[in-house]
């Protein structure tokens, strides 16, 4: 089953008690949901035992090692509701997994909603995953150690932190 990976930051999503069904936090959405040209960027994964992919896709093209936190989208529950997928050209230094890269697009109001809904949905099912500053340091060194990621395509501020 495919899932599409999004960063979140999860202390938006705890604003109000959403395991008691409170409606979602306005700093959720506008924090974690912020869109470009009516999308949101995500990484398509096969299963959860390839969640470090997508994560390194999403680390390796920030300027930090901070730790983050992630959710993965049933890619096929989405499309049920109406949500439009568009497989786009990631922005990753990881060649590899350029073409992971998913838009959720066409976005309004409502169909933002239903994203935020599934975001917390799964956050709700604690399928929420935290990824330590360790974790990430661990991840972007294998991967340039494998020579899946050159050190000189990240950006100086992450290179100066591994």
């Amino acid at each position: 089953m495919p899932f599409l990976v999004r960063k979140i930051t999860k202390a938006k999503w705890m604003q109000g008690d959403i395991f008691n069904d409170a409606d979602i936090s306005a700093d959720a959405v506008t924090n974690c949901l912020k869109t470009t040209q009516n999308a949101l960027s995500t990484w398509q994964i096969s299963s959860e035992d390839e969640l470090p992919e997508a994560v390194l896709a999403i680390v390796s093209n920030s300027d930090n090692c901070d730790k983050i936190d992630v959710v993965c989208l049933d890619r096929d529950s989405l499309e049920s509701q109406g949500i439009r997928l568009e497989q786009s050209q990631g922005i990753t230094p990881v060649e590899e997994l350029k073409n992971r890269h998913v838009d959720i697009s066409g976005l309004t109001y409502r169909s933002l909603g239903t994203v935020a809904n599934e975001i917390a949905q799964e956050i709700r099912q604690k399928r929420d995953v935290k990824y330590t500053k360790n974790d990430i340091k661990k991840l972007l060194g294998d991967a340039i150690a494998n020579g899946r990621l050159q050190k000189e395509n990240l950006s100086e501020s992450l290179r100066n932190k591994l």
